[in-house]
């Protein structure tokens, strides 16, 4: 099973391209799309208050009950499409890996997300990944990218957090 997870890791660089569409597509369409969603919800709800200050009925304050659960589950569902798009931004700097050598920080602390993201990137050890070749099974890596592997009959497909399946 390690040697399949390693197979599976040294797949990846030809999934790059896959991944850098699947980044972009959830940042700017589903991540945007979510967005503008509930920013409607929430211009329904302040005009259903404003409606409810002057006339309180049991149907406009159902309609804001609606509304605001409504926003919970546009919320959640935000939530989901950030989370994937965070899981394929570390798996395509765990693919870059091999070409940047680790920073000393002067500063401990992080002042913006992309220097959190920065600092937080895996970066395996020489033994483990070298010139973005996996050479031996890391449980940190697949702690911390792979959601599961599917045994095949003829074969394996590797399942990333990412969302990013790949056939061994």
């Amino acid at each position: 099973m390690k040697e399949v997870i390693v197979n599976a890791f040294n797949q990846l660089p030809r999934e790059r391209d896959r991944l850098i569409r699947e980044q972009g597509a959830l940042r700017d369409g589903e991540l945007k799309r979510i967005d503008l969603e509930i920013e409607r919800n929430r211009e329904r709800q302040k005009r259903i208050a404003e409606e409810l200050a002057e006339v309180s009925t049991d149907f406009l304050k159902d309609e804001l009950e609606q509304a605001e659960y409504e926003e919970t589950e546009l919320i959640l569902e935000r939530a989901e499409a950030a989370n994937k798009e965070m899981r394929i931004r570390l798996l395509l700097e765990l693919l870059d890996t091999h070409s940047h050598g680790e920073k000393e920080w002067e500063d401990p602390a992080c002042y913006d997300y992309e220097e959190f993201f920065e600092r937080t990137r895996y970066v395996p050890d020489k033994s483990v990944m070298n010139d973005g070749v996996v050479k031996s099974f890391d449980n940190d890596m697949a702690a911390r990218y792979l959601e599961k592997v599917f045994v095949r009959e003829d074969g394996y497909d590797v399942m990333f957090k990412a969302g990013i399946c790949v056939r061994v």
